[in-house]
C-alpha cells in the first residue's frame, strides 16, 4: 500500500501483481518493484543484477564487497522481537530507461519497515543525500542496507546503515 500511495501522489500508476503470477512477457517492458525475500520471487533469482548485499539462506545479510568500516556479515538476532536487516536495491531495468527496485528482507516486518522508510519524505531526503541522487541528474543505481527495529512483528523504527553504488 505504501509504495502505491507514494507513487500515486506523483501521478504514477502502479499495477500490483502477485509474484507467482508474474511472467517475463507481462513485466519486461515496465519498471518493476519487488517486495519480499529474493527466495520468494523466482523472477528475482534470474535478474541480471550484481548484489553486494545478499540475503543468505542462513537469515544473514552477506556483504559481498565490504567497504572500510563495514561488516562482511550482518546477523539478525530475531526477526520478530528485536531487530532485522533489510536491503533496498535500485537496478537498471530490463529495457533502457527502466528501473527495477527490490525491497528485500528475511521477514515481513523487515520488508514493511524498509518499504515505509523509502517512501517517507524525510527518508527519501536522507537516501538522496547519502547516495548522491539529484533531480534531473544521471540515474544512480545502488543498494541500501537498513536496520529495522521490530516489536512483536511490527516494525517500529528503521535506520540507514550503509549503501553501495552498483558496479554495473
Amino acid at each position: 500500500q505504501r509504495p502505491t500511495a507514494f507513487f500515486g501522489s506523483a501521478g504514477i500508476q502502479l499495477r500490483a501483481l502477485p509474484a507467482h503470477l508474474a511472467v517475463w512477457e507481462s513485466v519486461k517492458d515496465g519498471n518493476l518493484i519487488f517486495i519480499g525475500a529474493w527466495r520468494m520471487h523466482p523472477m528475482l533469482r534470474r535478474l541480471p543484477v550484481t548484489q553486494d548485499f545478499e540475503l543468505g539462506a542462513d537469515d544473514q545479510i552477506h556483504n559481498r564487497n565490504p567497504q572500510p568500516g563495514e561488516q562482511a556479515i550482518y546477523t539478525t538476532p530475531s526477526h520478530r522481537d528485536t531487530m532485522t536487516y533489510a536491503v533496498v536495491g535500485m537496478f537498471p531495468g530490463l529495457k533502457a530507461g527502466n528501473e527495477v527496485v527490490v525491497v528485500a528482507a528475511h521477514s515481513s516486518p523487515g520488508a514493511v519497515g524498509a518499504a515505509d522508510f523509502i517512501t517517507s519524505p524525510g527518508s527519501v531526503k536522507i537516501i538522496a543525500e547519502r547516495v548522491g541522487l539529484r533531480p534531473g541528474g544521471p540515474r544512480t543505481h545502488f543498494q541500501l542496507l537498513l536496520r529495522v527495529y521490530v516489536d512483536n512483528d511490527v516494525p517500529v523504527k528503521t535506520e540507514y546503515v550503509t549503501h553501495h553504488l552498483n558496479r554495473r
